[in-house]
């Protein structure tokens, strides 16, 4: 019983004086969060109101209301109220890890700038454009890898927003708006496999357009590998478009930064009578983006799709053949398409349409 004692009253020390210990560094964590902000973002946060310090059961910081960046610059940024966690090891250390943030109440604002007169547009030539240095596409890569590292090391290692706008300022005067935004983020650093999940109203995209988008995804970082999963991408239309039905995306691959090379290991598109399946690569996806008809990289590409030509017609608000109420209703294609300094082959097709059976193989050049 004596050693049981004396081991409870040497932790209640060991505590107590931690707590003292991490008290005295009140002061020190409002400094460093403050000059963390202005060293990340390159502005200052300007708060309404003096944070209170929380230390138990983590040290961190509660803020009120608060704004960052100037209403007229490119992009500002406000909130209600907020709260950050840090590690207590790390700031003994004198050092500011970030463990945990929560926002409430978030606004983003985003505006473009006024757009430029457009230049004269060039005679159009198929010939191919002067190519770009392999040395400039390694060094904007390398820039890349180097933005994306340090995002994912001086974020916090999980953010969440409750009830955020973001709005989309564009230089015509219009805007697109996301409302009711809910953000998870989880796992944020480099190396590790960062979970995402997101819900937001979504509406500016077109006139009169609105929907709720939920996205749930997961990415992470390695020796220039960056690997994306998306797990569930629903849009559910609620004005602008013909029809209501869902929209459903999933899908995962992974991206070489340093080469450029792409890996699509499966995508599902799933839609108003339409089901749609890919898988595919690309050996040089910057320069096959840049100009399809001479990149030196071939790309190839597996599909498959099937649903009802009229349903998706009929969706879209566009013409529904009605001569036969039958027609049209079963369709279903299969192929592989490869590309390659601007020869498309097509091969492997195979499906159908309705009672007709359909297949072949198609090779043509790409030019203008």
């Amino acid at each position: 019983r004596k050693i049981l004692l004396g081991i409870v009253a040497l932790l209640i020390l060991a505590g107590a004086g931690t707590y003292m210990l991490i008290k005295t560094k009140g002061d020190v964590l409002l400094q460093k969060f403050s000059a963390y902000v202005e060293e990340t973002t390159g502005a200052p946060l300007l708060m309404d109101e003096l944070p209170t310090l929380t230390f138990f059961p983590q040290p961190g910081l509660n803020l009120g209301r608060a704004s960052w960046g100037r209403e007229e610059s490119a992009l500002s940024v406000r909130f209600e109220r907020a709260s950050v966690r840090v590690s207590a090891k790390s700031l003994l250390r004198g050092k500011l890890d970030i463990t945990d943030m929560e926002v409430d109440g978030l606004a983003v604002v985003s505006r473009s700038a006024a757009a430029k007169a457009a230049p004269a547009a060039a005679p159009v030539s198929s010939a191919a454009p002067a190519p770009v240095s392999d040395k400039n596409e390694a060094k904007d890569a390398a820039r890349l890898e180097a933005v994306l590292t340090r995002i994912l090391t001086v974020a916090p290692n999980a953010l969440t927003v409750r009830d955020g706008h973001v709005s989309l300022l564009r230089s015509d005067g219009a805007s697109t708006e996301f409302s009711h935004v809910d953000l998870n983020l989880k796992n944020v650093r480099p190396g590790a496999d960062t979970g995402l999940t997101l819900k937001a109203d979504i509406r500016g995209l077109g006139p009169d357009f609105s929907g709720v988008l939920e996205l749930t995804a997961g990415a992470a970082l390695s020796d220039s590998n960056l690997t994306v999963s998306l797990r569930k991408a629903v849009f559910t239309p609620t004005a602008g478009l013909p029809f209501d039905t869902p929209l459903s995306l999933s899908g995962d691959g992974n991206y070489q930064l340093r080469n450029g090379s792409l890996t699509l290991r499966s995508l599902t598109l799933s839609g108003p009578d339409l089901h749609v399946t890919a898988s595919g690569d690309a050996a040089a996806l910057p320069a096959l983006l840049r100009d399809p008809l001479h990149a030196a990289g071939p790309a190839s590409l597996e599909f498959s799709a099937k649903g009802s030509p009229r349903a998706v017609l009929a969706a879209l608000a566009l013409p529904v053949p009605d001569s036969d109420p039958a027609a049209l209703t079963a369709a279903a294609l299969t192929g592989h398409l490869d590309l390659d300094k601007g020869i498309l082959k097509i091969s492997s097709l195979d499906g159908s349409l309705d009672s007709i059976s359909l297949g072949g193989a198609l090779e043509c050049r790409l030019d203008p």
